[in-house]
């Protein structure tokens, strides 16, 4: 759009769609949750996307089926306890075929338990 006359620059200001955008997400925005979640022995954070970094492995032909919890800072044995303790029965007979493994100081392996959307809801749910 052409003006037909110059008009100086203090009174007319066109913001860009950018301004705009922040303005009204800045405004509009969500408040986070009214209580702190509770101080855990460890911490799993998100990736450079945003999602948590748990990821399912099948080797061995579909017979052995592993689940990752990776970048875990912290105490990595009480995650693995808290997880174990949580997800399954100590009386199932599944119970007795679920291991957790460390690798590289930092990874999480749990083979044996075919998952990994109840890991990421339990991970979501305690607030990672």
């Amino acid at each position: 759009m052409r003006l037909p006359f110059p008009i100086p620059f203090p009174f007319l200001v066109i913001p860009n769609r950018h301004s705009l955008h922040h303005r009204f997400f800045a405004s509009n925005a969500v408040s986070g949750p009214a209580s702190p979640p509770p101080r855990l022995p460890y911490f799993v954070p998100r990736n450079s996307r945003g999602s948590l970094p748990v990821y399912s492995d099948v080797h061995n032909n579909g017979t052995q089926y592993l689940i990752s919890v990776r970048n875990v800072e912290g105490n990595i044995k009480a995650l693995s306890g808290d997880l174990l303790r949580d997800l399954c029965d100590p009386t199932s007979p599944e119970s007795t075929l679920i291991k957790a493994r460390i690798t590289r100081s930092n990874h999480l392996v749990l083979t044996g338990l075919r998952r990994k959307h109840a890991v990421l809801d339990w991970l979501v749910h305690h607030g990672f």
